[in-house]
């Protein structure tokens, strides 16, 4: 009989557990009262009924006629069903097998406050004890986890410690003792109350007594626990978090009716059009007869599977299968013609056989993949492009459905309907499916996002264009503050211009500076704390505020000047007004607010300057404040994209060997150290080839390269920043010691060490200049 609780428990949950909703959801266990003699081979006892308890323990002794013992008929709905907090800390629930999904959706968010889950993924596979290769372990396991924790997913298993389950859960209790200062996993078992062992014992209300009690059992060795284990019971894995603890009144009986499949369906919302899409994905790893029901089951409600080759049993002989009929993946008349397995056979003693026959069939067979545990294929590349494809598919089949459906209303009224009210449904209809498919690609770029999936983000999200995605500007600045080079790239190449993500449209209205969302987006500091930069040692600090922060483009400015150089003028600015007087403050710009420029500056190239649409200059100011942004960070592949699409890269590269030197100059030791140095070496040959490339066309225009002022940065020359960050391999290129002649070219020759060098030194001092040209030796244009 069902175990209830006392009132002095009850009264301890209210008061000291988070929620009480359990106790309000009403849930109910079930128990098996009417006996039935049991029709199992293995039943050891004559006087057993089929949910395996001996005849004395039920209410009702006599059978019901010649009726089969099932779960309406035989057993009975119990109130108060247990739940609450086992030794390991994870919340448990006993819930009856026809328990709604809705209901237990509202134990896992409502009282247990889960948050909703960003991807579910279910483990299935061998129930059995199996060695561990070091290829599972390194490119599956921990794999899995690494993934899981990154894109605050659910994994859903058995529950039992035996098997594949038991190796996740070592995993899982691995990963949480050596990053114990992370959010822990969300790792749920959905196991059956009656197949647990010793299952009374550790649900009991914790106390000193129930501890100690419980605490004996978890003790006893493994050993002493297989010989006490009768068939069909398995310890429970104790490293998940939550526990869905399923029954049917029975005891030592698996079958949980798909429960699983049917809960992760109805999360995922997967066959909902009204709801927003979980991805969901389910792992077989070597497994038996039951893996290859769950797999037909899970392909049946649309979800995908990953089939771990190199596993064993199982899901080796799907992986054969799968080969051995490649072909039909190209059955273009069959592949979206799903048939039944009655269709396909309907002799039950070949059922298993023909569940392998529709997982295999061209409309199904598009959910399996099959990843190699000795491939160098990523494990998030696969579930993330098993879950693309299938999603993919899974709508194209659901749109010629409703298209079909569509056709046949139409066909009904034909005679009502004008031929325009036909292309306006139709239209209509396109129009939404096409929103719909906006949104989910966009749930799906996030997933992408977090697991750095660049390859199948292209080919499923992206397609070569923006529009496939719904808040571009807020998924561009996700791939910034998470440093993920690559969709930056795709960005761009594709392209978002960030000037308008981060400069305000409203220019004549603004009430705020124009870098105020720059800054307060990217130099947060909680993003400056997780970054692998000495960027706060240079932060100017004064008595008033001691906190190293920048929240402004003054402290910005500084920073910079700190980090470069007095020689630099400020970059950052409130408004574009506010930049125009300083400029014209410091006489960098004329009254006209033309840039003063050289002489020998080309004035069709400055003509073409002024001329440029102010989007044009906000792209240059965005893009180099991104790629500063960038090194400072120390994100040397972000600020290697910013750095690509850029048209003047010579002077941003030595500005960013400066930089880092500056970094490595205030670093202690070990490996940042050496990358610092490492990466200020790159940026310095980098801007030693883009100078090389510009000498083999022009040796006079990489001249004027090296010395013209640029006022994108400060008005600073590439021969200062390349001096003063002491860049002696730049300094040594040819164009630059030829700009060196250039400067010194009319003035004194450094060769005035000898007796008549100095007289004629001193003629030229004493006669106020006048004999100079006369006596004291220049230095002569090699020209």
């Amino acid at each position: 009989m069902s175990r209830s609780r006392s009132p002095k428990y009850r009264q301890s949950r209210r008061e000291h557990s988070p929620d009480d909703m359990i106790d309000q959801l009403n849930i109910r266990s079930r128990t098996c009262y009417s006996f039935a003699p049991s029709q199992r081979k293995d039943n050891g006892h004559e006087d057993n009924c089929e949910c395996r308890r001996p005849q004395d323990e039920h209410s009702d002794k006599n059978q019901i006629g010649n009726s089969r013992w099932t779960m309406e008929l035989n057993t009975r709905e119990e109130i108060n069903a247990e739940h609450g907090q086992l030794p390991n800390g994870a919340q448990f629930v006993r819930l009856a097998l026809d328990t709604p999904k809705e209901k237990a959706e509202k134990i896992l968010l409502h009282a247990w406050k889960l948050p909703e889950p960003s991807f579910i993924v279910s483990v299935v596979g061998g129930a059995k004890h199996f060695k561990m290769s070091d290829q599972l372990e390194t490119n599956f396991i921990n794999g899995l986890i690494d993934l899981v924790n990154k894109s605050d997913a659910w994994l859903v298993t058995n529950g039992y410690a035996t098997g594949i389950v038991r190796l996740v859960g070592e995993a899982i209790h691995q990963f949480e003792l050596s990053r114990f200062n992370e959010n822990p996993i969300t790792a749920i078992g959905i196991c059956k109350w009656g197949c647990i062992m010793d299952v009374d014992k550790i649900t009991l209300p914790m106390d000193e007594e129930t501890q100690q009690l419980t605490t004996h059992t978890l003790d006893v060795t493994p050993n002493n626990r297989l010989k006490q284990r009768r068939s069909g019971e398995w310890d429970l894995e104790m490293h998940h978090s939550h526990y869905l603890m399923l029954d049917d009144g029975t005891t030592r009986n698996y079958d949980t009716q798909h429960y699983r499949t049917h809960l992760v369906t109805h999360m995922a919302k997967i066959n909902n059009e009204h709801d927003f899409f979980v991805p969901v994905v389910t792992i077989m790893v070597e497994g038996g007869l039951d893996s290859i029901e769950n797999i037909y089951y899970d392909l049946r409600s649309n979800i995908p599977v990953i089939i771990i080759d190199g596993s064993g049993r199982a899901a080796d002989f799907f992986t054969r299968w799968l080969l051995w009929t490649k072909d039909l993946d190209n059955d273009v008349e069959n592949q979206d013609i799903v048939c039944e397995i009655e269709e396909l056979d309907d002799e039950d003693d070949i059922k298993q056989f023909t569940k392998v026959m529709y997982c295999l069939q061209p409309a199904v067979r598009f959910h399996l993949t099959v990843f190699n545990l000795n491939s160098d294929t990523d494990l998030s590349e696969t579930i993330f492009r098993s879950i693309c494809r299938s999603r993919q598919r899974f709508i194209k089949m659901k749109e010629q459905k409703t298209n079909e459906q569509l056709e046949t209303r139409r066909r009904r009224l034909a005679k009502l309907n004008s031929g325009k009210q036909k292309t306006d449904d139709l239209a209509d209809r396109s129009k939404i499916m096409k929103k719909d498919q906006v949104a989910e690609q966009t749930r799906l770029l996030d997933l992408a996002m977090k697991w750095d999936c660049i390859t199948v983000a292209r080919e499923f999200i992206f397609q070569n264009s923006l529009d496939n995605i719904l808040g571009k500007d807020k998924y561009f600045i996700k791939a910034l503050k998470e440093n993920l080079p690559n969709f930056v790239y795709e960005f761009l190449k594709l392209g978002i211009d960030p000037a308008n993500v981060f400069f305000s449209k409203k220019r004549h209205s603004e009430t705020k500076s124009r870098y105020a969302r720059f800054i307060k987006e990217l130099y947060d500091n909680k993003l400056m704390d997780i970054g692998k930069t000495h960027l706060k040692k240079f932060i100017q600090i004064s008595k008033h505020d001691t906190s190293r922060i920048i929240n402004d483009v003054e402290s910005l400015n500084l920073l910079l000047k700190h980090l470069i150089g007095a020689y630099m003028y400020e970059l950052y600015f409130d408004t574009l007004e506010d930049e125009h007087n300083y400029q014209k403050k410091w006489g960098l710009i004329e009254d006209s607010g033309t840039l003063k420029q050289d002489e020998n500056e080309n004035t069709i190239n400055e003509k073409d300057l002024l001329l440029k649409p102010e989007e044009k200059k906000d792209y240059k100011y965005i893009m180099r404040d991104l790629f500063l942004w960038a090194v400072l960070m120390n994100r040397i592949e972000m600020a290697k994209v910013f750095l690509s699409f850029m048209k003047n890269r010579i002077c941003p590269a030595l500005i960013a060997t400066k930089i880092l030197k500056q970094y490595h100059s205030v670093a202690t030791y070990g490996d940042l150290k050496k990358a610092y140095i490492k990466d200020a070496t790159y940026f310095e040959k980098y801007a030693i080839t883009c100078l090389d490339k510009c000498d083999d066309h022009d040796v006079h225009k990489s001249c004027e390269i090296i010395l013209r002022q640029n006022e994108l940065y400060g008005y600073v020359t590439c021969l200062q920043v390349a001096s003063d960050a002491q860049d002696k391999l730049f300094i040594a290129e040819p164009a630059s010691i030829e700009a060196m002649n250039n400067i010194w070219y009319d003035k004194l020759h450094p060769e005035q060490a000898s007796y008549r060098h100095r007289l004629a030194l001193f003629f030229g001092i004493v006669s106020l200049g006048l004999l100079a040209p006369v006596f004291v030796k220049y230095r002569e244009s090699k020209e």
